[in-house]
């Protein structure tokens, strides 16, 4: 009987080793959660996304706080397509919690980094957008891309959506599936 008490007490302490407490929440809209819950997850990181969209003008920031996905923590993703830009930032902090501040999304580096690549988007044409002039890549982009697939918006528009332009590394590693708000249906093609 002593065996299975002491065995019990090492298991649940070893199940309590492997998880962390995370306040989770989701705002599509604002830069900060108005209603926040807490979440056990796997693992011992909390993470925190940041994200900002200029399209033409139209600046919306979003985030998102809660489980970690795995290669996703302290990465930042830029996008550009024409006058709109899609940034984004995963932090991920290691205690219960912790990702329980309120956050800023880092600066854009607007600096031009010499690399051009055509640009374009459509939004319900079943075919590839084609590309009348390049646009600047501007900070930590230094790749083109090319993404077809069908989508859900954050206002609730569903469509085929095709883009070309500037993108870094590590919005190409992620698939563009980060973006808070947008789910993909189903995707056609995507090349960086």
């Amino acid at each position: 009987m002593k065996n299975l008490v002491f065995l019990t007490s090492m298991v649940l302490a070893l199940v309590s080793g492997l998880s962390c407490r995370c306040v989770s929440c989701v705002n599509k809209t604002a830069p900060a959660c108005t209603e926040e819950t807490e979440v056990e997850c796997l693992g011992d990181e909390c993470m925190t996304v940041f994200q900002y969209i200029n399209d033409d003008g139209n600046v919306t920031k979003s985030i998102f706080k809660g489980c970690p996905d795995e290669g996703k923590c302290n990465k930042e993703g830029s996008i550009t397509v024409g006058n709109n830009k899609f940034l984004f930032y995963a932090e991920c902090c290691k205690r219960d919690l912790c990702n329980n501040q309120t956050y800023q999304l880092p600066a854009n580096n607007t600096r031009l980094n010499g690399k051009t690549c055509p640009s374009c988007y459509t939004v319900n044409g079943t075919e590839e957008c084609v590309s009348a002039k390049d646009v600047a890549c501007t900070g930590s982009e230094n790749r083109c891309f090319i993404y077809r697939a069908l989508i859900i918006l954050p206002d609730g528009t569903v469509g085929n959506y095709s883009a070309k332009g500037c993108t870094n590394t590590f919005s190409c590693e992620v698939n563009f599936d980060a973006a808070i708000g947008v789910k993909e249906i189903k995707r056609d093609y995507l090349w960086c």
